[in-house]
């Protein structure tokens, strides 16, 4: 089986937050990923609680959670789709669970790119 890790950390409560099925996240949080995607914010912009950001840093942040949801699909695809019925159990909940992943990446992306403005 291919075991797959992700990780991700959500605020537990503050202000200027954005709320998604799996919790929520802060602009400081958004501002440190793309810190860490883009290396270069050190002179952003802030209005009305939104990011302003060049095209080149939102399509980095686009293909950071791009990445993580191709490669979860991709374990998806490694997973034999014909099990014996002894483990169709295990099967069916593991691959139910990848799927979970791929819901909740994309929420926490959506929620990520709410907070960034591109400046035209």
């Amino acid at each position: 089986m291919v075991n797959i890790k992700y990780n991700y950390k959500m605020a537990k409560n503050s202000n200027n937050s954005i709320y998604g099925n799996s919790g929520q996240i802060t602009v400081n949080e958004a501002l440190s990923l793309l810190r860490k995607i883009s290396g270069d914010a050190q002179n952003i912009l802030t209005i009305d609680g939104k990011l302003i950001i060049n095209l080149d840093q939102h399509r980095a942040v686009q293909a950071h959670f791009r990445q993580k949801i191709d490669g979860l699909e991709s374990a998806i695809g490694a997973i034999p789709s014909i099990a014996d019925p002894e483990y169709k159990p295990i099967h069916d909940e593991y691959v139910d669970g990848l799927h979970g992943h791929i819901r909740d990446i994309r929420i926490l992306r959506n929620a990520y790119l709410a907070f960034y403005e591109v400046d035209s």
